[in-house]
């Protein structure tokens, strides 16, 4: 797959009930995802970008997973500046890729080894929404006891 191609289109313009640090996307699946990014210096010296991406209704609600808990998800990325210019990118290229991993989208420049494959399953809201289709689908085993 192109990791240009974006499986998400930027609702414009943005429904009324969305949050100011939101953006609603529209999942190709046709699910709503509220985003966020933000920038944040860490007392290390370091500076992290966390991504977040949570499930909302047609009327911005967070939609409650069959657990209970909110249908969310987010990632922290910590850089230092100097180790993005070494490798001649961007703070801009650090939060798409981060935005992309929690939509479950491939990613450019982080993210992408093999190593990383579980925790790109893990972050992506797309699998965090599959998870009431897959209990639906589990049947429980009946035993009979002699």
């Amino acid at each position: 797959m192109n990791t240009d191609q974006v499986l998400h289109v930027r609702l414009d313009p943005q429904p009324p009930w969305a949050r100011f640090q939101d953006i609603i996307v529209r999942l190709d699946s046709g699910e709503l995802i509220a985003v966020a990014i933000e920038t944040i210096a860490e007392p290390t010296g370091a500076t992290a970008v966390i991504a977040y991406a949570r499930a909302v209704g047609v009327d911005g609600k967070t939609r409650i997973g069959p657990d209970g808990l909110p249908i969310a998800t987010q990632v922290q990325r910590p850089y230092q500046m100097t180790d993005l210019q070494a490798a001649g990118l961007h703070l801009i290229d650090l939060q798409r890729d981060c935005v992309r991993a929690v939509l479950g989208e491939p990613t450019n420049h982080f993210f992408t080894d093999a190593a990383d494959h579980d925790e790109r399953v893990r972050l992506s809201i797309r699998n965090r929404l599959r998870i009431p289709t897959m209990m639906k689908t589990i049947v429980p085993v009946v035993t009979e006891h002699s």
